[in-house]
């Protein structure tokens, strides 16, 4: 169902892979926007902690923003 973070982080990494590194940060600097829009909507701290944090193809793309782009970006 809601798969939309998997498949953006997927396209981020293949574009990485073949070194297409500019499109490669481009597209996870985008997936972390997404992921943080739909956390901003997550009245509850803990569950929202829990959504960045917890679900795996969330948390890479947390990780791989800060690592691409030296993002240390987060959302309370």
């Amino acid at each position: 169902m809601f798969r939309g973070a998997f498949v953006r982080l997927v396209h981020a990494e293949a574009l990485h892979a073949n070194s297409a590194h500019d499109r490669a940060r481009h597209a996870i600097a985008d997936a972390r926007t997404r992921l943080f829009t739909i956390a901003d909507r997550i009245a509850e701290p803990a569950y929202r902690k829990n959504f960045l944090d917890n679900v795996p193809e969330n948390a890479r793309t947390l990780a791989l923003a800060r690592d691409w782009l030296g993002d240390t970006a987060t959302i309370a």
